[in-house]
């Protein structure tokens, strides 16, 4: 961990790290703490660099999935939306909003609940997509569990979803479960 930290700790890194590894048990586990859990100055200021990389290497995933059509089994979303939403303590709820051609809009969180379910309108979800101009969406929740299997609650209320926007003429393009390591696709699954 220290070499990984070297350039925004510099010589100080090997006590820095030691310090979040004593504080946090994993580095993985410093970066996604809440920004108000920094500690001392010397942590705090690393931290901050450290998660502001971890931002603009996102950043620049989503840029990736913007330049092309939007493909709900493109191994670049698949790890965008992992690093995005695969370390969340609680559900969220995701939308990738395209347009009748897939071409990427936007994307962003519709709502998000506690660590076993997802609390949340499809009024938002369906208001969002209109104002965007949107023809189609991919959503994604990620499970906190690490387990990307499909709960029943998750397959009744991917459907009634399907059916709402397909009253719309907004294409459900996918439902992607989102784990640190895993996605699985309701559609290869065979569940849309």
């Amino acid at each position: 961990m220290a070499n990984l930290i070297e350039p925004f700790a510099g010589p100080h890194a090997e006590a820095v790290a030691a310090r979040l590894l004593q504080r946090f048990g994993s580095l993985h586990r410093a970066l996604v703490s809440p920004d108000d859990d920094d500690g001392p100055a010397e942590d705090a200021a690393v931290l901050r660099q450290v998660r502001a990389a971890r931002k603009l290497v996102l950043e620049a995933s989503r840029e990736e999935i913007a330049r092309q059509p939007v493909s709900p089994g493109d191994a670049g979303l698949h790890e965008y939306l992992k690093g995005l939403l695969g370390d969340q303590p609680n559900e969220v709820l995701h939308a990738v909003f395209v347009d009748r051609h897939h071409g990427y809009i936007a994307d962003e969180r519709v709502s998000s609940g506690s660590p076993s379910r997802i609390s949340g309108s499809t009024r938002h979800l369906l208001t969002r997509a209109f104002e965007l101009g949107a023809r189609g969406l991919i959503l994604a929740h990620n499970h906190p569990s690490g387990c990307a299997r499909p709960s029943q609650c998750d397959i009744e209320t991917t459907a009634r979803i399907r059916e709402v926007t397909a009253d719309f003429e907004l294409a459900l393009l996918d439902h992607l479960i989102v784990t640190r390591r895993a996605v699985f696709s309701f559609r290869a699954g065979g569940l849309l």
